[in-house]
């Protein structure tokens, strides 16, 4: 069944024919702990002390054990703090970074920046866990102007995921999954791109990747191959559905709790990359959802947000065979995929820590003799 998902994945990016440009990736595991990474600058918009940026350790990280992060919390109310990656240059861009909001007494949290002409004219989309908002503005002449607001919670000291797309004068941003969208044409030419907090906002950053947004052409605008295209309308009436994905998620992820609790770790680290081998194919199946408001709610985003911490965790604890970081990490997972169900607007889907396998046939007994 998974084949026939590839095939219809391949087929369709064979039909629609697109030329996606290779992206710029940091996760700040090469660069040295206590400094600045090479080829990033810091700035400030504003004056005063602040924008003090250092690699830290983080064993949290989503994407290795290192990060970038804002630390100085001495920054006045009406100091931006910036740090950008010099060999960058994008108009239409499609980027996702993950940010961890740690203190901040005046401001919390942050976010990306683009087309950014200098520490006073650039875009940015940022989270504040003090006021419940995502919001995007636009720092024209020093001067920071408010797009577009959503009132979203996301909590401090846990990692979340901000994606931002702008084609032309049409910007989306989202955080984990949460769509906001707005349209300006302030900013037109291509600029650098970088990292944001305000004020004392002490907030990490990891696993920032930046490409060119690709103009999203519909497949009935491209001449198709009809014997392909009846191929594939074949093959979606044989692929498994959403639902019968997530119970294969269910079916691991179970069977998971009770590998690591017996202490065959091969086997949790077995049915933990088979979970995320089925979470990712469940997304794939159905990217994007809408809520009872008909807002759109990018499922992509959420997952990357759970994979980010809590889930990624889980894999260093089994390599760790640490029994008791594992059963917390589990359960914030468990916390992540709720905030999804909730997002999607089915609250009554609520995850339990499971009270049997999920397989009668596996033994998960490490110590087994039989069969030899």
């Amino acid at each position: 069944m998974k084949f026939v998902l590839v095939f219809i994945a391949v087929a369709a990016m064979l039909l629609v024919a697109a030329d996606e440009s290779k992206p710029q990736r940091w996760d700040f595991e090469d660069a040295k702990v206590g400094g600045v990474p090479k080829g990033w600058t810091s700035a400030k918009t504003g004056k005063g002390p602040g924008s003090l940026w250092k690699v830290l350790e983080d064993q949290s990280a989503p994407q290795g054990s290192k990060v970038l992060a804002q630390t100085s919390s001495e920054g006045p109310n009406r100091l931006f703090n910036l740090c950008v990656a010099d060999d960058t240059s994008y108009a239409d861009v499609d980027m996702t970074v993950s940010f961890k909001a740690n203190r901040g007494k005046h401001d919390q949290g942050g976010g990306p920046v683009w087309r950014y002409q200098d520490a006073n004219n650039y875009y940015i989309c940022r989270h504040n866990p003090l006021e419940d908002n995502f919001r995007i503005y636009k720092v024209i002449a020093g001067k920071r102007i408010q797009l577009a607001n959503l009132d979203y919670k996301a909590d401090a000291g846990k990692w979340h995921t901000i994606r931002v797309v702008m084609r032309g004068e049409m910007i989306e941003c989202s955080v984990d999954g949460r769509k906001l969208d707005v349209r300006d044409a302030a900013i037109s030419k291509a600029g650098k791109v970088g990292l944001w907090t305000k004020a004392d906002a002490v907030t990490e950053f990891d696993r920032f990747s930046v490409s060119e947004a690709i103009e999203q052409t519909g497949a009935q605008n491209v001449p198709a191959n009809g014997a392909l295209t009846k191929d594939v309308e074949t093959l979606k009436d044989k692929a498994t559905d959403q639902a019968h994905t997530m119970t294969d998620v269910d079916y691991h992820f179970s069977n998971l709790w009770f590998a690591a609790h017996a202490k065959n770790w091969p086997l949790a680290d077995f049915y933990w990359k088979e979970t995320l081998s089925h979470m990712r194919w469940a997304v794939r199946i159905i990217p994007v959802r809408k809520d009872s408001l008909g807002r759109e709610i990018r499922l992509q985003d959420i997952l990357q947000s759970i994979e980010n911490s809590p889930f990624m965790q889980i894999g260093k604890t089994i390599e760790a065979k640490d029994l008791q970081e594992f059963a917390k990490a589990y359960r914030f997972t468990l916390e992540g995929c709720y905030s999804c169900h909730k997002a999607a607007d089915k609250p009554y889907l609520r995850p339990q820590v499971p009270k049997r396998p999920a397989s009668s046939i596996i033994n998960f007994d490490p110590n087994a003799s039989w069969p030899k």
